[in-house]
């Protein structure tokens, strides 16, 4: 029998219903009885002949696309690990982002079976393995429906509210217009490039051998969890295989809006599987949206839009860490796994937010009355194995960054594009989150050893806001010595430790809030909270991202240029494939062009594959030709050529004639080419 709290009352139950390594599944090498060897016969059929469905329903097609993500989460959330839906969706949402990622660091002989419909039959062949091998198949059975009560409507109404914020993402259905969406983001190109090359080669860029001339790839030092999950979810809607470009990079678009979905409801639920929260569904809705709104809306979507979904969604699993260790009471293998695939998904997605991810996770680790762990030793074995795991693959990002920087440090003073953080916004949140958390650990009479777990749980957070300050300085500190200001990396930096001060404030709020409940009642004390803090989160906090992401934005001719380059990208495709043993540089032209766009070659490097160390410099890198005249480009493609004999220049037909006047030589002229 195993004890566990999996709400706010204490439930137990056998162990086999919380735990696959039963006590029936155990007996199994020790000799059974002719009606259990029956009972685990049918139970093997039935999950054969479950699983091979879905391996013949995934091969004829018909489990993909929308639908087949549907399913994926249909059988995810099925998985009982929680009584509550809630909790089993931040659950099942950090197990997924965390350690799904480890199938792709090796290349695996699936074949055209692919890693989704191997995912999708196990689980199926698990879940009707599990429900048929019990004496009692339909108790096993309800237990696979979560149960839905009203705190648990919010993490539906954020999903909604993503999906809208989002659904120019969703709604991308041919190639051109997701370029054209994805254009926007300098940082597009490079993402979209690590996606792609796991999903043709079926591993990681570190782990995959460059082509020959290069001495590796360009993203081979770059982390690629998230990538990997954005490969998983575009293989789900599509193909195990990588198909035309267009519908690569409609998947690519509908992956990153898939997986912001996701996180979002990941932060939601993580809220209202607050045990104290459960019970007062008035004050969770503020909560709710102070939490997960900023992501739905800005700054996250504008990071978003920038290229940074990876950040995005790391920032979101060091929220989601906060909200794990803060709602558990009973330490099992489960919440360990799922608390290190928060760590293990940040480390392989940004992994500077470290800094904030573990200090939250280890609240859980901080001696206190009334914690319980695994009380079994075989569960204690597998929860210690768990840590050892986590630790080696949040080890394996610090390897992958040392591929082609030794020196990890240098890495912070790169220079980079991005909007700066509203330092009053980032202050507010700060200081609140600090104060409600310290306020959380003043001593109360009369509490109880559970009470003051949850009081101390909320007090250890503390840390988070204050480590985060420390880090932030010495990232100035850095940047400051080297390049003589604050950049990239710290502006990103204060970014995501904004979105953490959330998910950390609203740990500090149920906990303040549960002080305040003897002195003026349950209802009374939640209506008393709800009321001021939802109009401050709303005029404070979330609304100056809602006015910005609603608000016009003006008009740049940014958008048709990049409407004009994308059906050019798109139709020079092929003349790389005819010249694939030269570097081919795609030269954006146009009356709309800010610059000779770097951008359009970054893409052209991504559509590709062949954004590699040799690909990746090609002389317009110290051009900064700001005029969109014809001479301008003629410049460039001077440039261009003279920088490797070896290249070509591939440009708009339009402008192939007079840019070959621009170049001396017929020779030369030849290597200006159009499709």
């Amino acid at each position: 029998m195993l004890t566990a709290r999996a709400d706010d009352s204490t439930i137990t139950l056998p162990e086999h219903q919380l735990w696959a390594g039963s006590s029936e599944l155990a007996s199994l090498g020790r000799g059974l009885s002719s009606p259990h060897r029956r009972l685990h016969l049918r139970a093997a059929l039935i999950a054969a002949a479950a699983g091979g469905s879905v391996l013949l329903a995934r091969h004829l097609h018909v489990m993909s696309g929308w639908f087949g993500v549907a399913i994926l989460a249909v059988l995810g959330l099925a998985v009982p690990l929680s009584r509550h839906l809630s909790r089993r969706i931040i659950l099942t949402g950090a197990l997924f982002f965390g350690w799904f990622p480890l199938l792709y660091w090796q290349v695996l002989p699936l074949g055209s079976v692919g890693r989704v419909s191997l995912t999708l039959s196990v689980l199926t062949a698990g879940l009707a393995g599990w429900v048929s091998s019990s004496p009692t198949p339909k108790h096993r059975l309800r237990l696979l429906i979560p149960r839905f009560s009203l705190i648990d409507a919010y993490p539906v109404v954020v999903a909604v509210l993503a999906a809208f914020s989002f659904r120019r993402w969703i709604r991308v259905s041919d190639g051109r217009s997701a370029l054209t969406l994805l254009m926007r983001g300098w940082d597009n190109s490079g993402h979209y490039d690590m996606v792609e090359s796991i999903r043709l080669h079926g591993a990681t860029m570190d782990v995959v051998k460059p082509p020959a001339g290069a001495a590796s790839w360009a993203y081979a030092g770059y982390p690629q969890g998230y990538h990997s999950i954005v490969a998983f979810l575009m293989e789900t809607l599509g193909s195990t295989r990588p198909g035309l470009p267009q519908a690569e990079l409609v998947g690519y678009a509908h992956g990153i809006a898939i997986s912001m979905i996701c996180v979002t409801t990941m932060l939601a639920a993580g809220v209202c599987a607050l045990p104290r929260l459960r019970r007062y569904p008035v004050l969770a809705g503020p909560l709710v949206a102070l939490t997960a709104l900023p992501f739905v809306f800005d700054p996250a979507a504008h990071a978003v839009q920038s290229g940074f979904a990876n950040f995005v969604v790391a920032a979101a699993l060091v929220g989601c860490a906060v909200l794990i260790a803060s709602s558990t009471r009973s330490v099992t293998p489960v919440w360990l796994a799922a608390l290190g695939g928060t760590l293990i998904a940040v480390a392989h997605s940004w992994a500077l937010l470290l800094v904030l991810a573990v200090p939250a996770a280890l609240t859980i680790a901080v001696p206190r009355r009334g914690l319980r762990y695994a009380a079994s030793r075989r569960l204690r074995l597998v929860s210690a194995a768990v840590l050892i795991v986590t630790l080696l693959a949040i080890a394996h990002a610090g390897q992958v960054l040392l591929l082609l920087h030794k020196d990890v440090g240098s890495i912070l003073t790169i220079d980079g594009g991005i909007v700066a953080p509203d330092p009053v916004l980032v202050s507010m949140a700060a200081i609140s989150s600090l104060l409600l958390c310290i306020l959380a650990a003043v001593p109360r009479a009369g509490r109880t050893a559970l009470r003051r777990t949850d009081d101390r749980r909320a007090a250890t957070l503390a840390v988070v806001p204050i480590i985060a300050t420390a880090a932030g300085a010495l990232i100035a500190y850095q940047q400051i010595s080297v390049n003589g200001a604050v950049g990239y990396y710290f502006f990103k930096f204060v970014t995501g430790f904004e979105l953490v001060c959330f998910p950390v404030l609203a740990v500090g709020v149920v906990a303040l809030a549960h002080r305040l409940i003897p002195r003026w009642g349950r209802r009374g004390a939640a209506r008393l909270i709800a009321g001021p803090l939802s109009i401050a989160v709303g005029a404070l906090i979330i609304a100056p991202g809602i006015i910005s992401h609603y608000s016009p934005q003006p008009i740049t001719g940014r958008d048709p240029f990049n409407a004009t380059v994308s059906g050019g990208l798109l139709s020079a495709l092929h003349v790389q494939d005819e010249h694939s043993d030269r570097i081919v540089v795609y030269l954006a032209v146009g009356a709309y062009a800010p610059r000779l766009d770097r951008n359009a070659e970054s893409w052209y490097r991504a559509l590709t594959h062949t954004q590699t160390s040799r690909a990746l410099v090609t002389g317009l890198e110290g051009l900064e030709l700001m005029s969109p005249s014809i001479e301008q480009a003629k410049v460039a493609v001077r440039t261009i050529l003279a920088y490797d004999p070896a290249q070509l220049v591939v440009v708009p037909p339009e402008y192939l004639s007079a840019l070959r006047d621009g170049v001396p030589g017929e020779a030369q002229q030849q290597r200006v080419i159009s499709w």
